[in-house]
């Protein structure tokens, strides 16, 4: 993997334990104890995912989660929590500030490199990479994960295309929230979480006045639509 994983903890014997075990299964870490240096280390290299905990100095996780959320150059990289608060108003706030998933300590190290790579965008062989198409007015760039709306590149994090490509799997009928939350998440048949309503909502945001043809249907789930049915 070219581009580094960083970890942010106060928590030093942890991080040091933990970023061995990652690297052991061929990440590049950069571990970081604080916020505040974290967000300058950001703003020097290019990361693919940073993994935070909460409870951090300096800038806690909260705050850094929002800075990395609101500065465009980290704006798409995905996000993971992990941290000592199980509750569940701290997931609900995480994933209101756009966090790709909340992960509770104590987890396996094998957990959370699954977690990592899964909030990264696959490397798959150009031949299974379908060329660019459109569909409810937006141009799908999967080779990229890119999704743009009249030309412009939309700031999407790769849990968002993922969820947009859900729903254009259904090509237009409902996706029901188990399905969505399987897809994107791997949650199990049955198990009820706001975090999708939660990525909804600012994945219709950041689309705009495009965010409008992501419907919900009321007690099922979501769907894309198109006022033209060609694209």
């Amino acid at each position: 993997m070219d581009a580094p994983i960083l970890l942010v903890d106060s928590d030093t014997a942890l991080t040091r334990a933990l970023a061995a075990r990652l690297r052991s299964a061929g990440l590049t870490v950069d571990v970081e104890a604080d916020g505040a240096a974290a967000l300058a280390r950001t703003s020097a290299v290019r990361y693919a995912c940073v993994v935070t905990e909460l409870d951090v100095p300096s800038v806690p996780g909260l705050e850094l989660c929002r800075r990395l959320r609101a500065q465009p150059e980290t704006s798409a990289v995905p996000i993971i929590v992990l941290s000592t608060r199980a509750d569940e108003i701290d997931r609900v706030v995480a994933f209101e500030v756009g966090v790709d998933d909340y992960v509770v300590k104590p987890c396996s190290w094998r957990e959370l490199t699954l977690r990592i790579r899964a909030r990264l965008r696959p490397a798959r062989p150009a031949a299974l990479v379908p060329p660019p198409f459109r569909f409810a007015g937006m141009e799908f760039d999967l080779g990229r994960f890119r999704v743009s709306v009249d030309g412009v590149t939309m700031p999407l994090t790769n849990t968002e295309v993922a969820l947009l490509v859900a729903l254009v799997r259904r090509g237009g009928a409902v996706a029901t929230r188990e399905y969505l939350l399987y897809e994107v998440w791997e949650l199990p048949s049955g198990e009820e979480s706001r975090t999708l309503d939660s990525h909804m909502r600012r994945l219709r945001e950041k689309l705009g006045p495009a965010g409008e043809r992501v419907q919900t249907v009321r007690g099922t789930g979501y769907r894309l639509v198109s006022a033209d049915p060609s694209v």
